[in-house]
C-alpha cells in the first residue's frame, strides 16, 4: 500500500518492507486503481493491457495484509479495485484472491457471485513443503512430490462445483518449497519434480507460474552468495538450475508451442512417477533415497549422461572442495 493512502503504517518483515495495511479511504484507492490503469492503457494500449491479469494483492490470509477481520477486509479491497479497473475497460482481466495455501477460493468465488462483483479469474498459492494441515485441512502426510497437485485437485473440484464452475485457475506461485533449502531448490531433485508436478497437474489448471524466475529479487536483499537456496529458475550471475533445464527441456517438445506436452510412458516424468515413492532430497551431491527404500530417484537421475553435472550448486560445491584441498587424485 502507498505510504500516503495507507491506514497504518504497518510493514512487512521482507527487506524492503512493504506496507500491508489496507487503504484509509476506499475512495482514494478506487480513484489510485482508476488512474493507474488508465495510465497503463494510455501508455501500451488496451489491446496489449487486456491481455495482462491484475490480480489483487497477495497472500491476504497470511502476514501480506493486516486488514481485520482478513477475509472480510479484503473482498472489500477486492470489490473496489475490481469495480475501478472494470471502470476503465471491460476488458481488463480482474481476479484473485491470491492466497497462500489454496485458502479462500470457494468462499471468495460465492462473494463475488452473490454481490455481483467482476472476477474473471481465481488465483492461489502452493508449495511443497506446506502441510496437509494448512492446505488440505487433514491431519495426513503428504510428500513434497505431491502436495502441489493435492492442492491443484482441491482447487479443481472447488470451483467445478461453485456457481462458476469454468473460471481459469491461475497457480501464481508454486515451487518445492517455499524456504532457502539449498539442498531442494539448487539440487538435480528439482529437474523430475517440477517436469512430475506438472504432468500431475494437466487438466486441473489454466496455468502455472513458477516462483520465481531469478534468485536476484527484492524479499531477502541482496545476493551475497551464487547459491543461498533461492526460488528462482537461474541463480546469481545468471546461472541456469536443474528446474529451469526441466521448463527448457519440456519447451522443446513436439506440439508444446501450442501447449500440447503429452506426456507419455517413456518420459522421464512418467517413470519418476512409476517409482510410487515420497521421495526426498537430504543433501547436496548426496543419494536421494526413497522411503520404500528404492533408490528411484538416484537410478533415474543417474541413468541422464553428465547426470553428475546437472546441478550447478553440485559444481559450485565441488570448485569449492578443490580449492580449499587440492584436486583429488
Amino acid at each position: 500500500m502507498p505510504r500516503k493512502l495507507a491506514a497504518k503504517q504497518t510493514l512487512h518483515v521482507f527487506w524492503y518492507h512493504p506496507i500491508v495495511s489496507p487503504p484509509r479511504s476506499w475512495d482514494k484507492w478506487n480513484d489510485f486503481i482508476w488512474h493507474f490503469a488508465r495510465h497503463l492503457i494510455a501508455r501500451y494500449g488496451v489491446d496489449e493491457v487486456s491481455q495482462w491479469y491484475f490480480e489483487v494483492w497477495n497472500e491476504p490470509n497470511l502476514n501480506f495484509w493486516a486488514g481485520d477481520p482478513k477475509q472480510e477486509t479484503y473482498y472489500k479491497l477486492y470489490d473496489v479495485t475490481a469495480w475501478a479497473l472494470k471502470g476503465v475497460s471491460s476488458r481488463l482481466p480482474v481476479g484473485g484472491p491470491a492466497t497462500a495455501q489454496a485458502a479462500w477460493i470457494a468462499s471468495f468465488i460465492q462473494h463475488c457471485v452473490e454481490n455481483h462483483v467482476p472476477l474473471d479469474f481465481v488465483s492461489t498459492h502452493v508449495y511443497g513443503n506446506d502441510t496437509a494441515q494448512n492446505v488440505l485441512g487433514t491431519g495426513e502426510s503428504v510428500p513434497r512430490t505431491q502436495m502441489v497437485c493435492r492442492a491443484a485437485r482441491k482447487v479443481h473440484d472447488e470451483v467445478t462445483a461453485s456457481p462458476e464452475p469454468n473460471l481459469p485457475i491461475i497457480w501464481s506461485e508454486y515451487n518445492a518449497s517455499y524456504k532457502n533449502e539449498t539442498d531442494v531448490t539448487h539440487s538435480t531433485f528439482m529437474g523430475p519434480w517440477l517436469a512430475d508436478t506438472i504432468r500431475q497437474c494437466d487438466g486441473l489448471t489454466d496455468m502455472m507460474s513458477y516462483w520465481a524466475f531469478s534468485d536476484v529479487f527484492e524479499e531477502q536483499g541482496v545476493v551475497k552468495k551464487p547459491f543461498y537456496g533461492g526460488f528462482g529458475l537461474i541463480a546469481e550471475d545468471q546461472l541456469p538450475k536443474p528446474s529451469f533445464n526441466a521448463l527448457k527441456l519440456l519447451h522443446h517438445r513436439p506440439g508444446a508451442d501450442r501447449g500440447e506436452l503429452g506426456f507419455g510412458a517413456g518420459d522421464a516424468a512418467e517413470r519418476w512417477h512409476a517409482c510410487r515413492s515420497s521421495l526426498e532430497p537430504i543433501s547436496a551431491g548426496g543419494e536421494r533415497r526413497a522411503e520404500n527404500g528404492d533408490n528411484c530417484g538416484e537410478r533415474l537421475v543417474e541413468s541422464t549422461p553428465r547426470a553428475r553435472f546437472a546441478s550447478g550448486f553440485d559444481a559450485w560445491l565441488l570448485a569449492a572442495r578443490v580449492r580449499r584441498h587440492g584436486r583429488p587424485h
